[in-house]
Parts: C-alpha cells; sequence; structure tokens
C-alpha cells in the first residue's frame, strides 16, 4: 500500500475518531504496524447481556488500486461476538447463521478458522470525498441493532442453551 494511500486511511480513520467523539464514544486510533499492517480504529462499545466486553474495529480494506478500483474505498466494521462456544454445537450454530444472514439489513455473521465468532460489514464509500459524517453514525447505528438483534440468540445455541429449532422458530415467526 503506498504511503499516501495509508495516510489518507489515517487521516479518514481521524476523521471518524471525531465523529464518535461527538456522539460521547471514545476510540483509540491504533497506527500501522508490523503485527497489524494497516490503521485501525478501535472502539469499545457496551457489554452484553453476560456483561463481556465488546469492540468494534473500523478500516480500510487496502490494496484496490491494483485492481483498477480508484473511485470507491470500501470501509470494514468487524466485531468478535462474545460467545461460549461447545465444540458438538458448531453445525448447529453454522445453520443458525445462514438463517440470521437472510435477515440482516447489512454485513453478515461468521466463524473463522480459529473458531472466532465475528459480525462484519465493509460499507462502499466515495474515494473522492472524506466519510459522511450523518451517513457514517447511521451505519454504526444499524450496525449495532443488528448485532444486538441476533448476537444473544447465537450465544444461545453455541452454548446449548438454546435449542436449533427454538431459534429458527423465532426467526420465522419475525419474518411473517
Amino acid at each position: 500500500m503506498s504511503e499516501s494511500t495509508q495516510a489518507r486511511d489515517l487521516a479518514e480513520l481521524g476523521f471518524l475518531k471525531q465523529y464518535l467523539k461527538e456522539a460521547g464514544l471514545q476510540s483509540d486510533l491504533i497506527d500501522p504496524s508490523d503485527d497489524v499492517p494497516i490503521g485501525v480504529l478501535l472502539v469499545p462499545i457496551n457489554q452484553d447481556d453476560r456483561e463481556r466486553d465488546r469492540y468494534l474495529t473500523f478500516s480500510f480494506i487496502p490494496s484496490l488500486a491494483e485492481h483498477g478500483i480508484k473511485h470507491i474505498r470500501l470501509l470494514q466494521i468487524y466485531t468478535k461476538v462474545p460467545t461460549i462456544w461447545k465444540e458438538e454445537n458448531l453445525e448447529q450454530v453454522e445453520k443458525l447463521l445462514l438463517a440470521i444472514n437472510c435477515h440482516l439489513a447489512i454485513g453478515h455473521y461468521s466463524i473463522r478458522e480459529d473458531g472466532e465468532l465475528y459480525y462484519r460489514y465493509v460499507w462502499c464509500v466515495s474515494g473522492s470525498t472524506i466519510l459522511p459524517k450523518d451517513e457514517l453514525l447511521e451505519i454504526i447505528d444499524v450496525f449495532m441493532l443488528m448485532m444486538d438483534t441476533f448476537a444473544e440468540m447465537i450465544d444461545g445455541v453455541a452454548s446449548g442453551r438454546t435449542e436449533l429449532s427454538s431459534a429458527l422458530s423465532f426467526l420465522e415467526k419475525g419474518s411473517n
């Protein structure tokens, strides 16, 4: 990634940091390093129903210019979803995530190879303007709403507290 692209990404994340500060949220801007090669904005958010810490991370997906993409940029919003796993429930959680993803307004839930459950949205923004404050704050609100709507259900199935059939039935009732 070019130094100018990296500098622009950090500046944009700095604008986002200011937007969030004005909205009452603190955040930390993490400069690129050997461990994390891109700039990341880390935002602590409210704890989940089980009082576990949660964070949002914001970062720009690099290397679009190498593919001839010049007029848009992709801003990723990512969070790890705190989950208590019972290994035998993995298949049920995968089925639930497929069903939930059909109900989401934005983003998707998935499981990384290391077992981390996450919720992610990639927002396509214009490459010719700075991040639009009002739109970005609304995207964050919708992201949080989708996360808060489904995270407890996912954790329930993952931990074995909730039967998959009950969760799927709830989803089906909600879509009617």
